[in-house]
């Protein structure tokens, strides 16, 4: 049969659904093409820089998506899909169809749908697909897809037409965003589609999304969105509002300008433009450092451009100092991140003197600020809060804020902290089931194992993921395949008579597909019964620490089992664990105070990274 496209028509009445319709197909003949690109499986054809793997084309299928637009005295469909372009080398073939709802010629219609412009892009012999096609307001088109080779990362690229160049023809490319990794094991499937759409605000600005990689990996792809208009385009019924921003002398860059739901950042002199739908608005220009300038009741014409210039007054500024110490008995100081944000404001990253704690920022008055406060060092919680610097006038040369970190004692790896266990605590470091600990095994299917390094038998993880280290107990669902799960990892019996306080510790990383269930339960009576008191039914991946008071239900009790409960798994992912201390653990502080110091290369002065500092006996 000769290359077409069918085209079905759908009528909704949602008044009266019994009227509504569904006809065709519509035969659309077209140029010639050929497809499947390469003729493999699943037309896995193009190669990656750096990666064995051949990506899938979908050359089957027309690609997201079917952009419709009433032009007024025209209706135009716009549409792309992939092709051979010569040489089994993917390219991009795109149309406009116009008159879609017409019908063929000899089916009893005068005005039948027909192709007014058709094109293969395929410029060099680097390979595209996953393309998205849109037009705005003006009968511009923008056409977006990824692009590769076996020199080239997978990548992002755009061309496209004004309304009044030749037809069939697109423009030059621009790769807006060069890959930086290829995809691996993922049996070569790339997305499934992208998208091309027109901005409804100004029917100009077109947004597009496609798929790429920041470092070769499977399944592990980021998204980048992006957005651009011709020059000149301009949709019936809107204007613009242009001008410049400045402190009464010079240009302001980096301002934002607003008008309505309209906004705009001033470039590097301070000029700014917004296109909008014609109507008076309310504009505010607004600077970090700067009081906002506002103007009412600015007016926007038909096709006019309106000029509204600012100037905007520099805004008083006031130090911010202090420490950051130890809020939890030691009380040395710390060396900590400190990020600061504000409405409006930059973000501020900031680090403290990691001898005294100190720092110091200065900082625009009248705007509440956040701190946000990590330890450099481990062991230590997130702390901070809200700093409020009001207008003028403050009558202080500064403002004092002192802050303390509390250590975690889920994990308690601070520095001059120690942990102190009554019951059980188990690292597996024996590299072997521990004495005492029991596997069951409902379905006879694959169970908990003790493991050290990646995963012997998939390849499924490159190691402990739990936050601990060495040996880890670790049950694999994914690699027993098409059968069903259902085990448990039971502890030693802890005698827990003597405790006034209980609880079930351990590092976990929980990777959840399906309807598979990880289970903590306890049992009082040396595991005839059971008592559920931790459940997770979504990912709870690593590193990380689970802490469950059990005081309530073990504390006082002579034969005291948990047991780890990994059931209802089919194909699924895994669930690993480390470090189970079952009893009482406290994390306590000694005696003494903390060494700070630097290690320096002899050969270059530089400070080296990484280096171990042990006190010596």
């Amino acid at each position: 049969a000769p290359e077409r496209l069918l085209i079905w028509q759908f009528h909704a009445d949602f008044a009266t659904p019994a009227n509504s319709t569904f006809t065709g197909p519509v035969e659309v003949l077209v140029a010639p093409f050929v497809t499947p690109v390469c003729g493999s499986s699943r037309d896995q054809c193009v190669p990656q820089l750096d990666s064995p793997e051949l990506l899938e084309t979908l050359s089957q299928a027309t690609m997201f998506r079917l952009a419709y637009r009433n032009f007024g005295d025209h209706e135009s469909l716009v549409t792309n899909h992939t092709v051979d372009a010569g040489g089994e080398i993917a390219g991009i073939r795109w149309y406009e169809i116009r008159n879609p709802g017409g019908t063929a010629l000899g089916n009893g219609g005068a005005t039948p749908p027909l192709i007014h412009q058709q094109g293969t892009f395929a410029p060099d012999s680097n390979y595209r697909w996953m393309g998205s096609i849109a037009q705005d307001a003006n009968g511009n088109m923008a056409l977006g897809y990824s692009i590769s080779s076996e020199s080239m990362y997978p990548s992002i690229a755009i061309t496209g037409r004004l309304e009044g160049d030749p037809l069939g023809e697109m423009g030059a490319e621009d790769i807006f965003l060069a890959g930086t990794g290829s995809q691996i094991d993922t049996v070569s499937r790339w997305g499934d589609y992208s998208s091309m759409s027109v901005d409804p605000l100004d029917d100009c600005t077109f947004w597009y999304t496609q798929q790429y990689y920041q470092e070769t990996g499977n399944f592990d792809w980021n998204t980048r969105v992006a957005s651009f208009k011709y020059p000149g385009c301009l949709a019936p019924g809107t204007g613009t509002i242009s001008g410049t921003v400045t402190d009464g002398t010079n240009p302001i860059a980096g301002a934002k300008v607003t008008a309505g739901s309209g906004a705009a950042t001033t470039d590097a002199s301070g000029q700014y433009s917004i296109t909008l739908p014609i109507g008076t608005y309310d504009m505010t220009a607004s600077k970090y450092g700067y009081f906002p300038a506002s103007a009412d009741d600015v007016e926007v014409t038909d096709g006019g451009n309106t000029i509204q210039d600012f100037e905007l007054s520099v805004a008083p500024s006031i130090e911010v100092n202090g420490t950051v110490k130890d809020g939890s008995g030691g009380g040395w100081p710390l060396y900590a991140n400190i990020k600061i944000t504000g409405p409006g404001a930059p973000t501020f990253n900031i680090q403290t003197d990691p001898v005294t704690g100190y720092y110091s920022i200065v900082l625009v008055q009248g705007l509440t600020y956040t701190f946000e406060i990590t330890s450099v060092g481990p062991g230590y919680l997130p702390g901070g809060g809200l700093v409020d610097l009001p207008a003028p006038p403050l009558n202080a040369p500064g403002l004092v804020r002192n802050w303390t970190l509390l250590v975690d004692a889920g994990v308690c790896n601070a520095p001059g902290y120690t942990l102190n266990v009554e019951g059980l605590n188990e690292g597996f470091e024996g590299g072997g089931l521990p004495a005492g600990w029991e596997i069951t095994n409902e379905t006879g299917n694959d169970t908990w194992y003790i493991n050290i390094g990646p995963d012997p038998d998939c390849g499924d993880f490159a190691g402990n993921l739990t936050g601990g280290t060495g040996y880890y107990a670790v049950v694999n669902s994914d690699c027993a395949g098409f059968a069903s799960l259902d085990t448990s990892l039971v502890t030693s019996s802890v005698d827990m008579s003597s405790l006034s306080a209980a609880q079930i510790r351990f590092n976990s990383d929980y990777r959840h597909y399906d309807v598979d269930v990880a289970d903590v339960d306890i049992s009082v009576d040396g595991g005839t019964s059971w008592t559920n008191v931790w459940q997770q039914t979504a990912d709870a991946r690593g590193p990380r620490v689970e802490s469950i008071d059990i005081t309530s239900l073990a504390a006082g009790e002579a034969d005291v089992k948990a047991r780890f409960h990994y059931y209802d798994a089919f194909f699924a992912w895994w669930w690993q664990i480390d470090n189970v201390i079952l009893g009482n653990a406290t994390c306590d502080v000694g005696s003494g105070g903390l060494v700070i110091g630097k290690v320096t290369s002899l050969e270059t002065g530089q400070g080296l990274n990484g280096a171990t500092v042990k006190n010596l006996p």
